[in-house]
């Protein structure tokens, strides 16, 4: 990486970016096929890992935004 980086107000503690996008893309699409909760989706996505509340938050956050929004889950 270089100086500065992540800046003080990045979000992640133990999820990287990808890993973020991934895992919401994967809660949105078992929210479309399942039509269950959010939370209950992202807490299936993400098994045992352990996160932040913040980080768990803001996956319910972005897969909600993918379904709303229409994007892609692939």
């Amino acid at each position: 990486m270089f100086p500065g980086f992540p800046p003080e107000d990045w979000p992640f503690q133990t999820l990287k970016l990808g890993e973020y996008i991934s895992y919401a893309r994967r809660a949105a699409g078992i929210v479309k096929e399942q039509r269950c909760e959010f939370a209950a989706a992202v807490a299936q996505v993400l098994g045992n890992r352990s996160v932040t509340e913040r980080e768990r938050t803001m996956l319910i956050q972005k897969a909600q935004s993918i379904v709303y929004l229409g994007l892609e889950t692939e």
